[in-house]
């Protein structure tokens, strides 16, 4: 998916690793964009399912679903900053929603429907800021936008921002070296309480991406060749354009 609005550029993609095609395994993860004409913003969730839980790809579809509209609810309402504790609650209590209909079980725990539909979730606004009018110190035409990031997450799935040819880890879980890859990983909807990070202003030249660990751990914050290889195309790519990339 992909496309461009409010200057920014956008591309997205969800695909299944070679070990699970080989395996005949669903695609367990999932993402969510939407625009919010009024307020210039750009709403982006990422979810991965857990791979013990068997209906973990339900699971994400509905969690950044949720969780985007209940964005959209709250700029609706003119928030200036976002109560991202509500946000993650909604996507939970969707998933327990979810797990009680498909189990005929009002009644059925929160432990239960985790147990079936656990997943991680990011989610990220980003607002596009206006040209300015007034030009720069020279007056000499429009300014260049800067844009303001709000983004918070449960679990291992990270935001980074790839800034002057290096990457930045804004939120996310960071993988422990020594641990074992695919460890215990807080989700939802037994963890509602998100890692938030401050909102930030990015630089019309800046990316920003919102990925699984699928690609977060080869990626490496940048450390490794998969890092320099994202980060040499991101350099030819801004040889021919001047947007804001996602």
């Amino acid at each position: 998916d992909g496309g461009e609005a409010f200057g920014l550029v956008t591309r997205a993609a969800s695909v299944r690793g070679l070990f699970k095609r080989y395996l005949g395994g669903s695609r367990q993860d999932d993402f969510c964009l939407q625009l919010h004409v009024p307020t210039r913003t750009l709403l982006v969730a990422v979810a991965d399912g857990v791979s013990a839980a068997p209906r973990s790809q339900l699971g994400a579809a509905l969690a950044v679903r949720q969780a985007a509209a209940a964005v959209v609810r709250q700029l609706d309402a003119d928030a200036a900053e976002l109560d991202w504790s509500e946000v993650f609650s909604q996507a939970a209590w969707a998933l327990v929603e979810e797990h009680r209909r498909a189990c005929s079980d009002s009644s059925a725990r929160m432990e239960d429907a985790a147990a079936s539909l656990a997943t991680t979730l990011t989610v990220a606004a980003l607002t596009a800021g206006d040209d300015d009018s007034d030009g720069g110190p020279a007056g000499d035409g429009p300014g260049p936008r800067k844009h303001r990031l709000q983004v918070a997450a449960i679990g291992d799935s990270p935001t980074l921002v790839l800034s002057r040819g290096k990457f930045v880890r804004v939120v996310g879980e960071e993988e422990d070296p020594e641990g074992l890859i695919g460890g215990r990983v807080e989700a939802l909807p037994r963890h509602t309480n998100p890692a938030v990070a401050e909102p930030r202003t990015l630089e019309p030249e800046d990316v920003l991406l919102v990925c699984t660990d699928g690609l977060a751990l080869p990626l490496a914050d940048g450390k490794g060749e998969v890092g320099r290889t994202l980060t040499r195309s991101e350099e030819h790519t801004s040889e021919l354009q001047s947007h804001h990339d996602l």
